[in-house]
């Protein structure tokens, strides 16, 4: 009788053919670099292949099992005969067997092909990847005051100011480490209401920065002669953004799936391909590249519509769909939900809308396309990303498991400091922001240690 269990190896492979099966951005009539029609048949094909799957690992000839299919090899056949031998499969249909064979053999080979996902997978197993260790290296949250820079603290500058239809960004250079302010208008009459979206930017910057470390850039207010004159966001060093990295860079850089997991739980509704990228960081005399995220300010703006929707980002639905520790069970969460991700195309009306805006402005295209959609669905399934999940759902589980403490208590005390000081400045929404996320984080938390 066959065993239950299912090694590491096996399960990227099955959460390749799931992430295969339940694609929610099968391609459409007019995209037609991706067309493809698998229908039923793709369907049924990768339902045998997820049979035949778990009895080739038992009997630990998966290997030889799946290069067939990737080639596919017509001796394909000889082996389905000799394991439903080995195997429960008895009385054995050698008619049967046959014809689920040629189901395997046949199929094509494009970017979103039932064996593009397997072969995806298979070859990442084998390169043998290290761990993800640094991407969960903590953020402590120390006592010393992290929501202020004065302005000499931002070094030269501004070297370049960028001027868009939304905003204004002054860049400082700090010894390579670039800094970029928006500017606040002291005399303006909205002057007030932006000090105190600052403010409230500042903690949200603060809990990515609890969760991913150094990977969330740091949000903080600029003072000079004793006013707030701006925000700034202190950049990642050498960052690329993903709309600018090539495929083989997405593949190399590790560190986006959980990033993706935390864009569910703080209700990141902004995470387009200019906002996350690559960047370099340094241990030791070693640098290594992971994926960070950037740009807090979207959730601050929309504050008052996303705080009162208990749907869009429905903490319970995500518990559940990690409690299954099916990784492509949440990508496709994230792209039911989310305005941006890097698994789903955007509709055409959106991606339109945005070509327009700017064809008329120097606003840039921030839309997913349908082939990078496509192209990370197809490798969606590698050993790293499917170690890197689970190791997110057991990050989450220690790290958030004394937020009162570690988290809570030491920003609280910041926002007293800093009301002592700047007493015109209303902390409401910094303290909503807070205690909102607070509370989703310890719901996950909770919700994830019962199972």
């Amino acid at each position: 009788m066959l065993e239950d269990s299912i090694s590491f190896n096996e399960d990227v492979i099955k959460q390749a053919i799931d992430s295969y099966i339940y694609n929610q951005n099968k391609a459409k009539l007019f995209d037609l670099q991706l067309f493809h029609h698998h229908g039923k048949s793709g369907i049924k094909r990768a339902e045998i292949l997820l049979k035949w799957l778990h009895i080739f690992a038992q009997f630990d000839d998966l290997d030889r099992f799946l290069e067939n299919y990737i080639k596919q090899s017509p001796s394909i056949l000889d082996q389905l005969i000799n394991i439903a031998y080995k195997s429960d499969l008895k009385p054995v249909n050698i008619t049967h067997v046959k014809k689920e064979a040629e189901i395997l053999i046949r199929g094509n080979n494009t970017t979103s092909s039932l064996r593009t996902y397997v072969k995806n997978a298979y070859e990442s197993i084998n390169r043998n990847q290290s761990h993800i260790i640094r991407l969960f290296t903590n953020n402590q949250i120390s006592g010393k005051s992290f929501f202020t820079y004065n302005e000499s603290e931002l070094g030269l500058g501004p070297i370049k100011v960028l001027k868009t239809s939304a905003k204004e960004v002054k860049i400082y250079d700090r010894n390579n480490t670039f800094f970029f302010m928006k500017p606040f208008n002291l005399s303006s009459k909205g002057y007030h209401k932006k000090v105190d979206d600052g403010l409230a930017e500042v903690i949200y910057a603060q809990i990515w920065r609890y969760l991913i470390g150094e990977r969330a850039s740091e949000s903080r207010l600029v003072i000079k002669d004793s006013e707030i004159i701006g925000i700034c966001s202190k950049g990642l060093k050498d960052f690329k953004e993903y709309g600018k990295m090539t495929n083989q860079e997405r593949l190399n850089t590790k560190g986006l799936i959980s990033i993706m997991i935390f864009v569910y739980l703080l209700m990141e509704d902004d995470f387009h391909i200019y906002n996350y990228g690559m960047a370099s960081f340094q241990k030791g005399n070693e640098i290594e590249h992971f994926f960070g995220k950037v740009d807090h300010d979207y959730i601050v703006e929309k504050w008052d519509t996303l705080s009162k929707d208990n749907t869009k980002f429905d903490i319970t639905k995500l518990s559940q769909v990690l409690k299954t520790r099916s990784l492509v069970g949440f990508i496709n969460l994230l792209s039911s939900k989310s305005r941006f991700n890097p698994s789903s195309g955007n509709n055409f009306l959106l991606r339109a809308a945005h070509t327009f805006r700017a064809n008329i402005s120097s606003r840039r295209i921030t839309t997913t396309s349908r082939s990078q959609g496509a192209f990370f669905r197809s490798y969606l399934a590698t050993s790293n990303n499917v170690e890197e999940f689970y190791n997110t759902i057991v990050f989450i589980k220690q790290r958030c498991n004394n937020l009162e403490k570690n988290l809570s208590l030491p920003l609280k005390e910041q926002l007293n400091i800093f009301s002592k000081i700047y007493q015109n400045v209303n902390t409401n929404k910094a303290n909503q922001i807070l205690e909102h996320f607070i509370n989703r984080i310890q719901i996950l938390r909770n919700e994830l240690g019962q199972n």
